[in-house]
């Protein structure tokens, strides 16, 4: 806007400047005048519409790059809620899976150390029973030794008084 006020400006000022600069009659003047003003009326009136007319064509066009803008805006705005919403579930079923499968586990270890603990006290019974066995048996053996250890003095003893 202000190159079109600063193109109108400098043409009415070369205009008057060339008016005045030229020897002329008063009525020549007057004549020479009018045909310039009328020219730079028209002049005017020419760029006036034409900056009328840029002015209108960038309106409609900016207002249909808005609403280009807008209806783009409003898809990728639904779009990106439909894959938050997307998101949204799968970490959700995620989560849900995750804690299932921790008390799935959790279970699984209970059910582990429940059967190691079954097991230790199951070896630890056959260990004392078999311990338990090998002290009988032991016991056994030494109560014989000492019944054959008695049984071998005592004929010792037999044999050495039937010598004297």
């Amino acid at each position: 806007m202000s190159y079109v006020k600063g193109l109108l400006t400098g043409a009415i000022i070369g205009a008057v400047g060339a008016l005045l600069l030229t020897p002329k009659r008063g009525d020549e003047w007057r004549a020479t005048i009018k045909d310039r003003s009328d020219k730079v009326k028209d002049r005017a009136s020419n760029i006036g519409s034409a900056v009328s007319e840029a002015a209108h064509d960038a309106k409609e066009h900016g207002t249909d790059l808005l609403n280009t803008v807008s209806e783009k805006s409003a898809a990728i705005t639904d779009s990106v809620g439909k894959v938050a919403d997307t998101v949204k579930t799968e970490v959700a079923g995620a989560a849900e899976d995750a804690k299932k499968d921790g008390s799935t586990a959790s279970d699984m270890a209970k059910d582990a150390a429940a059967k190691v603990s079954d097991a230790a006290a199951s070896v630890k019974e056959t260990a004392t029973n078999a311990a338990t066995s090998v002290k009988e048996t032991v016991q056994e053996k030494a109560d014989e030794a000492k019944l054959q250890a008695h049984l071998a003095a005592m004929e010792l003893q037999e044999k050495s008084q039937e010598e004297v």
